[in-house]
C-alpha cells in the first residue's frame, strides 16, 4: 500500500515539475528573478487539449485504449472526488481495485488537477 501511495506520488512529482514555467519579465534595469507560473496556454488550445495532450506524450497507448472522451471524463471525475474527501490512499485503491498501474492513474489525475481544478494543487502534495 505504501509502495503504491510513493509511486503515485511521484508520478504526482513529475507532472507537478513539468507543468510549471518560468516567465521573464521585461523590467527597465531592474534585477527581479523569474517567477514561477503556471504553464501559458496559447489561445489555439483548450484547456481540454493540453489535458490529453499532457496524457497522450506520456501514454501514447491511451488514445487507442481510451480516446479522448473517456479521458475527459475521468479528468472532471477525479476533480469532483477530490472536491468530495477522496485521498491520495482511496486514489490508490481504486487503481488497484480496477487493474490499473497506480503512477499512470496518479500521473491522468495530476493533469486533471492542473486542468480542470487547480485550486487542489494541495491535494498533490498531501500525500494524504
Amino acid at each position: 500500500m505504501k509502495k503504491m501511495a510513493t509511486s503515485l506520488l511521484i508520478g504526482l512529482g513529475v507532472l507537478a515539475l513539468s507543468a510549471c514555467t518560468v516567465e521573464v519579465k521585461e523590467d527597465s534595469g531592474s534585477s527581479q528573478r523569474p517567477t514561477a507560473t503556471t504553464a501559458y496556454i496559447p489561445p489555439s488550445q483548450s484547456i481540454d487539449d493540453l489535458y490529453l495532450e499532457v496524457i497522450y506524450d506520456e501514454y501514447p497507448f491511451l488514445y487507442s485504449q481510451m480516446g479522448d472522451s473517456a479521458l475527459l471524463q475521468f479528468g472532471r471525475l477525479a476533480c469532483d472526488s477530490i472536491d468530495e474527501g477522496m485521498t491520495l490512499a482511496e486514489l490508490a485503491m481504486m487503481a488497484v481495485d480496477a487493474y490499473a498501474d497506480p503512477e499512470m492513474v496518479g500521473f491522468i489525475v495530476g493533469a486533471a488537477v492542473y486542468a480542470y481544478c487547480p485550486e487542489n494543487e494541495w491535494f498533490l502534495r498531501s500525500g494524504v
